[in-house]
């Protein structure tokens, strides 16, 4: 995929999902999609909208639905991620820009307009760092298919939000909690070194390749 691939989609969001719903807890049901589209440039559909419609602390008075389980910036969250190539965990981002203060006892800041990508290499130099991004990211999130080729394994969707990857190998069993940094080897925790990233689209966790030594 391309840049523009990747990144257009989210760069239209101009407030994150808890500000969108600061907005549409106090806006009609009609005025809905308009609203969303302002800030997000998404189009929602007939479902989308009835999924926000019931949200749990949507208070609308003249909305008759049984509320969801979820509050309205969840199911918001949902929508903004069905739309992109990732997907964010929390309601707080945006696409927009952002203010950066640096600091450095030398003078070498970073200064006028940098791309996220630019603050990772200016910190690698500063920082001394040997590997670059791209080489720790091969290093510590791999596909689990990848890490445990060969192996088996399985996912818990039971908690939909937090699914587990369960290894065993022998009298051995590893279990990884999505978005966690704790891993359990027949029971005992320990740190896995990096955070268990789980991507819903593809079904796949994002792990450091150096877990299957622990089996």
């Amino acid at each position: 995929l391309s840049i523009q691939q990747l990144f257009e989609a989210v760069s239209n969001y101009k407030l994150s999902a808890n500000g969108i719903e600061a907005i549409l807890i106090n806006t009609k049901p009609e005025n809905i999609k308009a609203e969303f589209k302002k800030y997000t440039g998404i189009d929602i559909t007939e479902e989308e909208l009835q999924t926000l419609l019931s949200s749990k602390n949507y208070k609308e008075s003249d909305y008759t639905q049984v509320g969801t389980s979820n509050n309205m910036a969840h199911n918001i969250v949902n929508i903004m991620n069905s739309r992109t190539c990732f997907g964010f965990t929390t309601g707080g981002h945006t696409g927009e820009e952002t203010l950066l203060a640096s600091y450095h006892p030398q003078g070498d800041i970073l200064r006028g307009n940098v791309r996220n990508v630019q603050v990772n290499k200016y910190l690698q130099k500063a920082l001394g760092l040997d590997k670059s991004l791209q080489e720790l990211s091969d290093e510590i999130f791999v596909k689990h298919t990848d890490v445990f080729a060969g192996q088996k394994y399985s996912v818990n969707r039971k908690d939909p939000e937090f699914p587990v990857l369960t290894v065993k190998k022998g009298r051995n069993t590893l279990e990884i909690k999505a978005f966690s940094s704790v891993g359990k080897l027949n029971g005992k925790p320990f740190d896995i070194g990096s955070v268990a990233v789980y991507m819903d689209k593809n079904d796949t966790f994002y792990l450091p390749k150096e877990l299957v030594t622990k089996l």
